[in-house]
């Protein structure tokens, strides 16, 4: 079969960042590339992401505790939030941590009584602890079975102890495995590798080191996780109370570091080196993305008959198979095990040809069926009659159950083998061998082996989908050379001078046979199609082939008296041209009225182009705002001037080293719902007999129109007087003022919500007009309507230095136990603000310099009142209105 040399995207939510439009601030963590030409989007600034849940929770409770932040938590999970939601409501084992990240609990299995014997050793057992299924293989899942440091990992930040966690102790008898356990620790292994054998990944008994095993940035392609089988107490207690039999996050394999490793086997309570195996492949398949299958009743299928599937539950049956959820009342259909492997993994290089009619030499060690399509054929040469060639999977737990083809020199099939396959000892089955006689002697006969299943799902047997992993074949009685055959053809090799094709060129055998070369039969990988050529070609070309894929390409030559042995090379296709990124998947975005934000969430796209993904840029508008960094998910922006009302669009586009992506986009409504006014801005008070001539400024209407104001003026020992004044009037003429006293004037704006807080006051004392003999003044009569402010009759006094104005309750959300405080620009007449004072009802109050608007607050759980107050020259103002906030 080809094998793709391009792997699967890196699906990485490490968490979610914030990206905030700053006028003018200091940044907080890393700062994002942004474009010099974004006018307002020059300063980007990413911040942690927050902590949504105070900690780990699952189902209803998940889903309510989560509440607006669960397609955050979604994101960050490379879901879709419906899909995030059926799985805690439809899996009682799934939960998500404190930063939304999900992992599986996996229950403690029933007793099975004594368990099947320890099986014979597979390797010698000096070898136990370098035991590798797929040596050279770029990725890895590494049993760890002779202890670990786990510090600084996820399942520390729910209380498991950082440091060494104990070694697997099969017997309990201490330090040190004995050849018993030994051999315990490579039944181990050996199901593991059988399990994981049709893909391009090592499974290791040998620790692979940090370069090994811990992926360092998006070009790293040398990375695995480490499942550990450990009986540690202070982890199995930590994380499930001791009532589990592994643990292991969620589609985290590629995951840039290793904060979410180690997947955990607890043997103590999952019992024999069997169920250790199926509970290590079954977390493995966690950190590669799967998640359960079960049915309409059961949250894992236990399986039926002889078989069950890998991501169900697996300890009770011998045929323990990857899953498409083919089976009756499967609840997870659409979980397509293999393509998903595939996609993390790559597939396993295939060693023999489809062909039939162009078989490659009978190998002498293990191959493997690494797809349910994939026929392996092989030369047996000549045979004489009674002569046995059998079939034979993984000598221990066998996944493949294999079909054998016996076939005679003309093609023509002579036997097939497939017995019924059987319960055997729990552990293997029977009946998924195969075995052949050739009924009579004579040249050219092949053997085809091929995956096959059992029955049919209704009557309780299985399919050929995850009928997959090794086998060896033996032929007694056969020589894969018949006599008078010519020798294989020399010097094959393979180049590709042009996209979407390959050139296979040879020599003639250095021995024709019998008889002069009359053709050449050539093959590939992936088909079963040969081409026929004549005894003067040297090369053919293939075409219509993937770009940058591995083929095996196969040449044998064919004389009077039979076709002679294969000559196979391999090649790959040329790399694809250099590419983009497909644009982004499910862009949505929607805006938070309360904290004025808009939040966007993406999913990854479906092509990474021909580089990695090194970021994604965020655009609102068609303005390009900055980048965030490839694991991220979902952004928040916020506009320090405030985003303007009405439809706005937002864009992201994938980024590699070649470029940007189509940009997708989404398109959100900005739409505040109208407040009170701002409070007024009072600008000038002037003294006069009696009166006071006031005038001010119109503030914000916040959405709905001023339909008039109140003048107020207070005085000690004095009834307050209140004035009305209609809009668009900004000032009017307060009477009726005791001369002599100080008063105290303000002003509240009113519209069809309500009235604001009242302005900063101004102080004004009137006076009486010197009596020089004249007719005196008329005394102004106050009249319900407010008139225009008359010509003042005194100086005006200079405007008094003032402290700001009394500020708007601030803006408070709460997530988990990160509370973030905004607030708008206190207004100050005379001098600038020096600083700002968050007022805390219990703990510390803060402060902050008079340029900021924001301040983030970590609290401990309860309730709190937040208000603000700010600085200037003059001092401070009233503090705003008290808002009230609970943190859980």
């Amino acid at each position: 079969m080809p094998v793709p040399q391009l792997r699967r995207l890196p699906r990485r939510l490490t968490g979610a960042v914030a990206l905030a439009l700053l006028a003018s601030t200091s940044p907080v963590g890393a700062v994002a590339q942004s474009d010099p030409a974004a006018g307002r989007g020059q300063d980007v600034q990413l911040t942690a992401a927050p902590r949504l849940l105070d900690g780990p929770a699952r189902g209803e409770r998940a889903i309510r505790r989560l509440g607006d932040m669960l397609p955050v938590a979604a994101a960050r999970n490379d879901l879709r939030a419906g899909e995030l939601r059926s799985l805690l409501r439809n899996d009682a084992t799934a939960w998500v941590d404190v930063d939304g990240r999900a992992y599986f609990v996996e229950p403690t299995p029933e007793a099975t009584g004594a368990g099947a014997p320890t099986a014979p050793a597979v390797a010698p057992l000096s070898e136990t602890f370098t035991l590798h299924s797929n040596p050279g293989a770029d990725l890895t899942i590494f049993l760890d079975v002779d202890g670990a440091d786990v510090s600084g990992t996820a399942w520390n930040s729910m209380g498991v102890t950082p440091g060494l966690h104990p070694a697997w102790d099969p017997a309990g008898d201490g330090a040190g495995f004995s050849d018993s356990e030994k051999r315990q620790v490579q039944e181990v292994w050996a199901i593991v590798a059988e399990d994981y054998a049709p893909f391009g990944v090592d499974v290791t008994t040998e620790d692979p080191g940090h370069d090994g095993l811990v992926r360092t940035d998006p070009l790293d392609t040398t990375y695995g996780t480490r499942v550990l089988v450990s009986p540690s107490n202070d982890a199995h207690t930590t994380i499930c109370d001791g009532a589990c039999g592994g643990v292991a996050y969620l589609d985290v394999f590629d995951e840039i570091a290793s904060r979410y490793q180690p997947a955990w086997v607890f043997p103590q309570a999952v019992g024999d080196a069997k169920g250790v195996a199926e509970a290590a492949s079954h977390e493995a398949g966690h950190n590669l993305g799967l998640r359960h299958h079960g049915t309409t009743t059961q949250g894992y299928y236990m399986g039926h008959g002889s078989w069950a599937p890998i991501m169900g539950v697996g300890y009770y049956k011998p045929i323990v198979q990857w899953s498409h959820g083919s089976y009756p009342g499967a609840d997870n259909s659409a979980q397509d095990d293999v393509a998903v492997l595939t996609g993390y993994l790559g597939r396993r290089t295939d060693e023999a040809p489809d062909a039939v009619d162009a078989p490659a030499a009978l190998l002498t060690g293990t191959t493997y069926i690494t797809d349910a399509s994939d026929v392996d054929t092989f030369l047996l040469g000549h045979c004489t009659s009674g002569a046995v060639v059998a079939v034979a999977p993984a000598p221990l737990a066998p996944n493949l159950d294999v079909r054998a083809v016996l076939r005679a020199g003309d093609g023509s099939v002579v036997a097939t083998s497939a017995p019924v396959s059987g319960y055997g000892d729990g552990t293997t089955a029977t009946g998924v061998d195969a075995t052949l006689t050739v009924p009579s002697t004579g040249p050219g006969w092949t053997v085809s082996v091929e995956a096959v299943g059992e029955g049919s799902w209704s009557a309780g047997g299985y399919d050929d989908y995850g009928s997959l992993g090794a086998y060896t074949v033996t032929a007694t009685g056969c020589e894969d050379v018949p006599s008078g055959a010519p020798s294989a053809p020399q010097s094959a090799a393979a180049g590709s001078a042009a996209l979407g094709s390959l050139t296979l060129s040879w020599q003639a055998p250095a021995d024709p046979g019998s008889s002069p070369v009359t053709s050449y039969v050539v093959s590939r990988s992936g088909t079963t199609q040969t081409w026929t050529l004549p005894a003067t070609a040297r090369s053919h070309v293939f075409t219509a082939l993937a770009a940058g894929t591995s083929y095996a390409l196969s040449v044998r030559a064919v004389n009077a008296t039979a076709a002679g042995p294969v000559a196979t090379t391999s090649g790959t296709t040329l790399a694809p041209p250099p590419a983009a990124p497909s644009a982004p998947r499910s862009v949505t975005s929607s805006y938070d009225a309360g904290t004025d934000t808009i939040s966007v969430w993406w999913a990854e796209p479906s092509s990474s182009g021909t580089q990695p993904i090194s970021g994604y840029a965020i655009y609102l508008d068609g303005v390009r705002l900055g980048e965030v960094d490839p694991d991220g998910r979902n952004i928040t922006m916020t506009d320090e001037s405030g985003f303007t009302e009405g439809t706005h669009t937002v864009g992201v586009a994938a980024v590699n080293a070649v470029g940007e992506s189509v940009r997708a986009t989404a398109t959100v409504v900005v739409d505040r719902p109208d407040a009170v006014p701002a409070a007024p801005l009072l600008i000038m008070v002037m003294s006069g007999d009696g009166t006071a001539s006031v005038s001010w400024t119109a503030p914000a209407d916040n959405g709905s129109v001023i339909t008039g104001y109140t003048v107020i003026a207070r005085s000690a020992g004095e009834v307050d007087r209140r004035y009305a004044v209609a809009a668009p009037a900004l000032g009017t003429t307060l009477t009726g003022l005791t001369n002599g006293v100080t008063w105290t004037i303000s002003v509240t704006a009113t519209n069809g919500v309500g009235t604001s807080a009242e302005s900063q006051p101004l102080a004004v004392t009137p006076v009486g007009v010197v009596d020089t003999g004249n007719p005196p003044a008329p005394t102004p009569t106050p009249t319900p309507t407010p008139t225009p402010p008359p010509v003042p009759v005194s100086t005006p006094t200079t405007p008094t230095a003032a402290v700001p104005l009394r500020m708007a309750p601030p803006r408070v959300k709460v997530t988990g136990r990160k509370v973030v405080v905004r607030w708008s620009a206190a207004s100050s007449p005379t001098s600038s603000v020096r600083t700002y004072r968050v007022d805390l009802s219990r703990g510390t109050d803060r402060s902050a310099r008079g340029s900021t608007r924001k301040l983030v607050l970590k609290l401990r759980p309860g309730t709190y009142r937040i208000r603000v107050a700010a600085l200037n020259a003059t001092g401070w103002s009233r503090s705003s209105r008290w808002v009230r906030v609970r943190v859980r």
